[in-house]
């Protein structure tokens, strides 16, 4: 907070130069390898494992599977920060019902493990933070794909009538989880306004 306070102090003063704007961006990095190695320390303590221990590629994967749940629906934990192995366990048995494209999630952290970690049999806490580091590189550029199509989806059900462009009736938008099996359209009326997408 203090740092994100200097920024914000200097900003509304001068502006950033090139010099300070690198600063920015290396802050932000190390905040974020911060957040992601703390989320795979609960990870590894979902799984009884210490950060010490040498795991098994099958380890590796459940533990991955862990932390990409916290990523994922971290959001719905009172405190993501303290997560409990309770709680990363109950978040993995609902993510597949939540998340629907969690299959593919799976198999984009195969891949990353693969090409990042292959032909091992064993790992180590800092080759599983490696997968995980890379991970988050290339997650936003898989992850688009999702967005897209859902983008698609919402757009092939858009209100033709005068005044609707860019709008999708409700009765339309939960029709895509009832009868098309789509369950990303599923979120409650209070949560759709909560997120200020609802045109009231």
């Amino acid at each position: 907070d203090n740092v994100m306070g200097a920024f914000e102090q200097r900003v509304a003063k001068e502006g950033l130069g090139l010099h300070e704007l690198a600063v920015l961006a290396a802050t932000l990095e190390h905040f974020v390898h911060k957040e992601a190695m703390s989320r795979l320390h609960l990870a590894y303590g979902a799984h009884s494992v210490k950060a010490e221990d040498i795991i098994s590629m099958a380890e590796a994967e459940d533990i991955m599977d862990s932390y990409m749940v916290l990523y994922i629906l971290g959001f719905m934990l009172k405190n993501v920060a303290e997560a409990t192995p309770a709680e990363i366990q109950a978040l993995r048995r609902v993510v597949p019902e939540i998340y629907p494209t969690w299959n593919g999630t799976q198999e984009f952290l195969r891949e990353v493990k693969e090409s990042v970690a292959s032909r091992r049999d064993y790992l180590y806490f800092s080759d599983v933070a490696t997968v995980i580091e890379e991970a988050g590189e290339r997650y936003g550029t898989w992850q688009d794909k999702e967005c897209r199509a859902l983008k698609d989806d919402l757009m092939a059900v858009e209100d033709s009538r005068p005044g609707g462009a860019g709008r999708v009736r409700l009765a339309d938008f939960y029709r895509l989880a009832v009868h098309q099996g789509k369950s990303q359209f599923s979120e409650s009326i209070s949560f759709l306004r909560q997120q200020g997408a609802l045109d009231e």
